[in-house]
């Protein structure tokens, strides 16, 4: 289980983006919270797991499933993140 931040585009066309990985399913996210709309994480690809398949943002504590990017407990409680489609080519993730 694990979070890591990618940057996706080019220029100031770039999007951040979080890629979760729980067992062998990895789901993508855009790393913006839905509370202020500011990245998830304080620093650099440093995520803030906050139990078995939750993500916590690293500024106002709004927890969120991997599975779905609902969230479950915080300031946003019931918002999503918004999802980003993958698939995965061996060890590799691509956009779906």
């Amino acid at each position: 289980m694990g979070a890591h931040e990618v940057l996706v585009g080019e220029d100031k066309n770039q999007v951040s983006v979080i890629l979760l990985r729980q067992g062998e399913t990895v789901t993508a996210f855009r790393n913006r919270c839905p509370h202020f709309q500011i990245p998830l994480n304080a620093r650099p690809d440093s995520f803030i797991i906050a139990g078995e398949g939750l993500l916590m943002c690293g500024f106002h504590s709004a927890v969120f499933r991997f599975a779905d990017g609902l969230c479950v407990d915080g300031p946003c409680k019931g918002a999503r993140l918004q999802p980003i489609p993958v698939r995965r080519d061996g060890d590799m993730i691509l956009a779906a």
